[in-house]
């Protein structure tokens, strides 16, 4: 997920991802604001990791994103997965 951020112009620092996924920089630091979504314990130290917990979520527990996380599985399936989705075991759409 890393990689894929890096290839679609370091997405995980964009305005955009930061907003949905309400992350902050106060100082050298990074905070999540209230309405953070949490898609992971490690996921929640940085917007980094956060991306790339949140990408993993998607590929492989898509329906789980979905409802804990709508407004960050709305972001993966149209900036990353380009409309596909994994809500099933056959990965189909």
């Amino acid at each position: 997920a890393h990689n894929f951020s890096s290839h679609l112009g370091d997405l995980d620092r964009s305005r955009e991802w930061l907003e949905t996924s309400s992350w902050v920089k106060l100082g050298e630091d990074w905070s999540h604001g209230d309405n953070y979504c949490a898609v992971s314990k490690y996921g929640s130290q940085n917007p980094d990791e956060d991306f790339a917990e949140t990408m993993s979520a998607y590929r492989y527990n898509g329906k789980m994103l979905k409802e804990k996380c709508p407004e960050k599985y709305a972001f993966a399936k149209e900036k990353v997965f380009q409309g596909r989705e994994f809500l099933n075991n056959s990965c189909s759409r």
